[in-house]
């Protein structure tokens, strides 16, 4: 398996998987299977604009038949209060058939590196309530539980 940045190429692929990830978490929380285009439907509008930025990333964990089966997204922020940037995650995801292995662990190293490469002092990640394995590989990896999160919807 190989962590790389995703390319212009990479569109579908990285489009499927959202979509992937997705369906899997409504799974994990309802129970039920289901379907999710949003990424492919929403997605596609800005995936080139978000690829050209240097404050965002998009890293991809592939087999050797170059098989993407994971990916983690992000993006920086800077911090007024002191000068200094945090990362977000913002999605994280690995194909249950792919699950283990230090597969996570390789797709997470590679957002950190470009973290380190980026001067960033911290890294936040929001995960849904009902994801227990997700959280449980999060806090295996050093993230801690700190604050709580606000959500107000405007559309």
């Amino acid at each position: 398996m190989q962590t790389r940045k995703a390319t212009i190429q990479d569109k579908a692929a990285v489009l499927k998987i959202l979509d992937d990830f997705r369906a899997d978490c409504m799974e994990q929380i309802t129970g039920e299977q289901c379907e999710s285009t949003s990424a492919r439907d929403g997605g596609s509008k800005v995936f080139e604009t978000l690829l050209a930025r240097d404050d965002y990333a998009i890293f991809l964990l592939e087999t050797p038949e170059n098989e993407v089966i994971g990916i983690v997204t992000g993006y920086l922020c800077p911090m007024l209060r002191n000068g200094g940037n945090r990362a977000e995650v913002e999605e994280f995801f690995l194909q249950k058939t792919h699950r283990g292995g230090g597969n996570a662990i390789k797709l997470m190293d590679a957002f950190f590196e470009w973290c380190k490469e980026n001067n960033v002092v911290k890294v936040n990640l929001e995960s849904e309530n009902g994801l227990d394995r997700a959280h449980s590989f999060y806090k295996k990896y050093g993230f801690e539980t700190k604050a709580q999160r606000f959500i107000k919807k405007l559309a």
